[in-house]
C-alpha cells in the first residue's frame, strides 16, 4: 500500500505511523495522538500553522485536529 497524505502528515506531526485515512488518531491508543503543536503548547511554547491549502485538507489537519477517517 502507498501511504496517503493523512497518514504521512500524522507520522510527521506525532511520530507515530497510522493507517491511511487517519488524522492524528490510532485505534490502539486511547484518546487522540499528541501532535508536536500540542506538545509544545503543553510546555508553554507558542505555536502556529501556515498552510498554502485549506486547513481541512489532510496534511495541515494532521497538525491541528484529530479524526478516525479523513
Amino acid at each position: 500500500d502507498i501511504t496517503d497524505s493523512a497518514a504521512a502528515a500524522t507520522a510527521i506531526a506525532t511520530g507515530i505511523k497510522v493507517k491511511n485515512g487517519a488524522v492524528s488518531k490510532h485505534p490502539a491508543v486511547e484518546g487522540d495522538l499528541e501532535t508536536i503543536l500540542e506538545k509544545f503548547k503543553s510546555i508553554g511554547k507558542s505555536t502556529g500553522v501556515v498552510a498554502t491549502k485549506l486547513f481541512t485538507d489532510a496534511t495541515p489537519a494532521a497538525f491541528i485536529s484529530h479524526a478516525d477517517d479523513r
